[in-house]
């Protein structure tokens, strides 16, 4: 059991006074100051605080000195507060997740093949998307609010450092750049593989001439600056200013980017564009799509049926190629949909007319897979992407894909005429044609669906393992 303080609210030091949460209290000793500046820093457990009072003759045993603390913490008025998490003391791998959108689900993913043979601990906002039980180590803010429902994303990420430095690990997987913010002076005390999206990686370069003048001092006020941004950001996880907005964050992203051991990008766009901004960090970025699952696809549960199949996980559904299947709708008349979304409230407006060919809900992961046996094709006219999971899974089991140029640019093994068709979002007529000629040519659908299970095993877990190898030599 690992008892760790935190801070329950942002806290700037002035002179000899504090400042948090509207209030201005005086430091009363030097105690205390010690006490907050080292939950702070996420350097302490309980049992170091303790010993800082023993040391500080406030307490004549450490007993005393750990009751006397827990009383204090439990007092709801309190600036730090007291969370107790039933961990193991080291892993191999520590995964830090943002929790949304697809990166999460194939995170999930990865975890689970990891675990067969590592000990892994999941760190995210929520718990898995799917409901997944089988990861068990882990650590999410839903978990935590069973122990203290108001506790803030802002301190979720307090007690997130806390765990990063005092937990050893061989593997740091940081799965994205939000994340990986509000480590930026961690990410050097463990071999870390920062693994995103992308889309700011270049935005970071112009940092590169902002140096941390003044050493400890100067990290301190980045970290500081940090802490402010989230704790005044209501419930999104994660840091939602533009890089470009602060140059505190600009300082804190290329420091992330530079001292982790490897940089891993989800799109092969993503990862050129990264190179081309970072030519000189000690490795280059690495492209690494979602891996593949092969025991995915079952030949005896294929039961096609002239659906087209689209999903996505994220809220902004109106760029993932909704409105542009609805258009493709209009025309095609008995043109059927299963809508597979997370966010329903966010589906963009479409006609009442249609409503009778859409089959709308969420769904489960063991009835998403048995969707990719039945569905005829899967349409994704994204205008934009990063890590298109459920495309991947699609082709393992042999569904053809009818994708925009932007997809096929993150994911190579995508080709017009062999794996589907590429078709830009804003050609309504070369994505009717598209549907229809998939939709009313079995052998080709076929053929292309191998072709798609084909290309997307080059992607397997198997061949992902290979990465990860040195880190466990």
């Amino acid at each position: 059991m690992l008892s760790i303080p935190y801070l329950r609210a942002p806290v700037f030091r002035e002179g000899d006074t504090l400042r948090y949460e509207q209030r201005e209290v005086p430091v009363q000793t030097v105690l205390q100051d010690r006490l907050i500046d080292l939950v702070f820093e996420a350097r302490a457990d309980l049992a170091l605080l303790a010993e800082e009072v023993v040391r500080a003759g406030a307490a004549a045993t450490m007993v005393e000195a750990t009751a006397k603390l827990r009383r204090a913490f439990a007092d709801p008025e309190s600036l730090i507060g007291l969370i107790e998490l039933d961990i193991d003391a080291s892993y191999d791998v520590i995964l830090v997740e943002q929790g949304y959108g697809g990166v999460y689900v194939h995170s999930v993913e990865l975890l689970k093949q990891l675990q067969r043979e590592r000990r892994c601990l999941l760190i995210a906002p929520i718990r898995p998307l799917f409901g997944d039980e089988e990861v068990t180590a882990r650590v999410t803010l839903d978990d935590l609010r069973t122990q203290v429902p108001d506790l803030s994303y802002f301190s979720y990420v307090n007690i997130v450092r806390a765990l990063v430095r005092l937990v050893p690990c061989k593997l740091l997987l940081i799965a994205h750049r939000s994340q990986s913010l509000f480590l930026f002076d961690l990410v050097r005390e463990r071999p870390t593989i920062i693994y995103c999206d992308g889309f700011f990686d270049g935005l970071f370069r112009m940092s590169m001439d902002l140096r941390f003048r003044g050493g400890e001092r100067a990290r301190k006020r980045v970290l500081s600056e940090v802490y402010y941004l989230i704790g005044n950001q209501g419930d999104f996880c994660g840091i939602p200013d533009m890089p470009t907005m602060n140059r505190y964050l600009l300082m804190a992203g290329y420091r992330s980017l530079r001292d982790a051991r490897e940089n891993w990008c989800w799109g092969m766009r993503q990862t050129r564009d990264f190179r081309a901004a970072f030519p000189r960090l000690r490795r280059p970025a690495r492209f690494m799509p979602p891996f593949t699952d092969p025991e995915l696809f079952r030949r005896e549960l294929v039961a096609r049926e002239k659906v087209v199949l689209f999903t996505t996980t994220m809220h902004n559904i109106e760029l993932k190629g909704f409105p542009e299947l609805v258009k493709a709708m209009q025309r095609l008349r008995s043109l059927r949909v299963r809508c597979v979304v997370r966010q329903p409230h966010c589906l963009p407006k479409y006609p009442k007319s249609l409503e009778p060919r859409f089959e709308m809900g969420g769904v489960t992961k063991p009835e998403m897979i048995r969707l990719y046996h039945r569905v005829w094709l899967n349409c994704r006219v994204s205008r934009e992407e990063s890590s298109p999971v459920s495309i991947l899974e699609a082709m393992v089991c042999e569904v053809p894909q009818v994708i925009s140029p932007v997809v096929a640019e993150q994911i190579p093994i995508l080709e017009d005429g062999k794996t589907g068709f590429v078709v830009h979002p804003d050609d309504t007529p070369a994505l009717v044609h598209a549907l229809r000629t998939l939709l009313h040519d079995r052998k080709l659908r076929d053929e292309m669906g191998a072709e798609c299970r084909r290309r997307a095993l080059r992607y397997s877990f198997s061949e992902r393992a290979r990465a990860f190898a040195p880190y466990f030599a």
